[in-house]
């Protein structure tokens, strides 16, 4: 027996890591988008928060159905489920999205969006 497969119902595990969490205490929310939902919207996907530990080891989505997504994840310092946007239009509590993409503008779908044929890891910077 295989481990670690696509099952036959076309699902797979996704882990998600964090690196660079600077505050051990604050909660870090994960934010799992469909490619076509809206990046500025909440997703249809997964939601949910975890210790900056858990996510650091990696959590995983068991069974997530084979396509494209894209991931946010953020430290809510507010404890507001929402990523806080500063006066310079700027987010002002710490995140990043699948693929690392830079964070000086807007990040699009098409930056953060990944193909999920399989079990996978995505990892993502601070």
């Amino acid at each position: 027996m295989l481990g670690n497969i696509v099952s036959a119902e076309g699902v797979s595990p996704l882990t998600i890591k964090v690196t660079n969490i600077n505050d051990p205490k604050t909660s870090v929310l994960v934010l799992v988008y469909d490619e076509k939902d809206d990046l500025t919207q909440y997703p249809s996907v997964h939601l949910n928060a975890y210790s900056p530990q858990k996510l650091a080891q990696g959590v995983t989505i068991a069974a997530l159905p084979l396509g494209n997504y894209a991931v946010l994840v953020f430290q809510d310092n507010d404890g507001d489920y929402n990523l806080t946007i500063g006066n310079n239009g700027m987010p002002i509590e710490r995140f990043g999205y699948s693929n690392n993409p830079p964070l000086h503008t807007p990040v699009s779908m098409e930056q953060a969006k990944f193909a999920h044929k399989g079990p996978q890891t995505q990892t993502i910077n601070f």
